[in-house]
């Protein structure tokens, strides 16, 4: 059981290394504000174009056209506006109405991603090693690695939070045979295919490479058990 000391110090630090990629993500990207542009014409676009359409249907729905049968339908193109990325489109919604701006929503939506990104790697590492700083340090090199930062016009491909949520807790989960932890970890997996297709198909083939090695490790535990008990008799 861990004392009062523990949990709140484990929670301080949840605070401060999410606070300081935030504080980063915030630095790298307030480019674009200040010089009034996007990161991107394809999917920044599309984000933009659908969270248009997703207030144009609420704002449909609360002024009482009830007999509109997709009005709580975020768009009738779904393979035009990518509909996968449907939990991003309402994260950027929320951003879009705090600053009722499309810049700065869009500057305070991707700052976000690439926060919890941080936070989500770091929290993974720490499953392997010890130190606090090695963990963030892994944690930066993935967030604004080249391949994340040629990316950022295209969020459903580098928002790997859920996945890598998913996969702390599921490490946690069969490591400590804690049925809670491997509930949240299926949770936090299956959410992810409202924040992108593709990383929900790559996160399940991961998913079973990790059983298949957790199996192995364990058989050969197993094994090893089974040979020494062999022997001592």
């Amino acid at each position: 059981m861990r004392s009062f000391q523990d949990f709140f110090k484990n929670r301080r630090e949840t605070w401060i290394v999410g606070g300081f990629f935030l504080l980063i993500s915030l630095a790298i990207f307030a480019q674009f504000p200040l010089q009034g542009s996007l990161p991107g014409n394809t999917d920044t676009l599309l984000a933009i174009s659908l969270s248009n359409q997703i207030l144009q249907k609420v704002g449909a729905f609360f002024a009482g056209h009830f007999s509109d049968p997709t009005v709580l339908y975020p768009s009738s193109g779904v393979l035009a506006y990518g509909e996968n990325c449907y939990g991003l489109a309402a994260l950027f919604v929320v951003f879009e109405l705090l600053t009722q701006s499309e810049i700065v929503g869009y500057y305070l939506f991707i700052s976000t991603i690439f926060a919890l990104n941080g936070f989500a790697v770091t929290r993974l590492a720490l499953s392997f090693v010890g130190d606090l700083r090695a963990a963030v340090l892994a944690g930066l090199a993935f967030t604004f690695s080249g391949f994340v930062l040629g990316n950022v016009d295209d969020p459903n491909v580098v928002f790997v939070f859920f996945p890598v949520k998913a996969f702390v807790y599921l490490i946690r989960g069969l490591r400590q045979k804690d049925p809670r932890a491997l509930c949240i970890g299926c949770l936090f997996s299956g959410l992810q295919i409202w924040f992108g297709f593709y990383l929900f198909v790559y996160q399940s083939f991961l998913l079973v490479l990790l059983l298949l090695a957790l199996f192995v490790i364990d058989f050969r535990s197993l094994r090893s058990f089974v040979l020494s008990r062999s022997f001592r008799s």
